[in-house]
């Protein structure tokens, strides 16, 4: 028993020089001594030690070599922009696809015009002729020019949209200050 204690407190002792001493001079020679026979560490490698006769084939990685000191490796697949460098050449066209739907065809302009007064509010619809439907529209105020008519409608168009079953484009417009002037609302 007093041999087992013996033992277990010179290895304590050991160890806690060995801790203490860390990667000293006298550390590291208290390693040496610990090492298994037939084992190397760094401190037993002399410079020049390890040739490629002693390194095992396939054991190396990339990450082991300094930037450049290996050969590039063999072109890969054409392609788009990547790491390794441009676009290949455009291959061939493909095959003809199929015929799209046909576009929009026969569209025609449709206007309708309010009674020129002076009444308020005013409602215009433009009526799509038969078997056509709104696809889009608008309004307008106009007004005549001439230098003596610089002047702004106190008018307002409140609505602009297509009926609710697609056949016509209605415009609303009311004044928004009195006006005794007679004024016109197109659709």
């Amino acid at each position: 028993m007093a041999r087992r204690g013996r033992l277990a407190l010179a290895l304590s002792a050991f160890a806690l020089a060995l801790a203490l001493l860390g990667w000293t001079p006298l550390g590291e020679a208290a390693r040496n001594l610990v090492l298994p026979a037939g084992s190397v560490g760094s401190a037993q490698l002399k410079p020049d030690a390890v040739v490629s006769s002693k390194v095992k084939d396939g054991s190396l990685r990339a990450a082991d070599f300094k930037r450049g000191q290996l050969p590039a490796g063999p072109q890969g697949p054409q392609g788009s922009q990547g790491p390794q460098g441009p676009a290949g050449p455009q291959g061939p066209a493909g095959p003809q696809g199929a015929a799209g739907s046909p576009g929009l065809s026969g569209v025609q302009i449709v206007s309708s015009e309010s009674g020129t007064n002076s009444d308020s509010p005013k409602t215009v619809a433009a009526a799509c002729p038969s078997g056509k439907t709104a696809i889009g529209g608008g309004g307008e105020l106009p007004v005549p020019f001439s230098p003596s008519n610089l002047q702004t409608l106190p008018v307002s168009i409140t609505t602009s949209k297509p009926s609710s079953d697609g056949k016509s484009w209605t415009v609303e417009a009311f004044e928004v200050s009195s006006y005794a002037s007679n004024w016109v609302l197109d659709a």
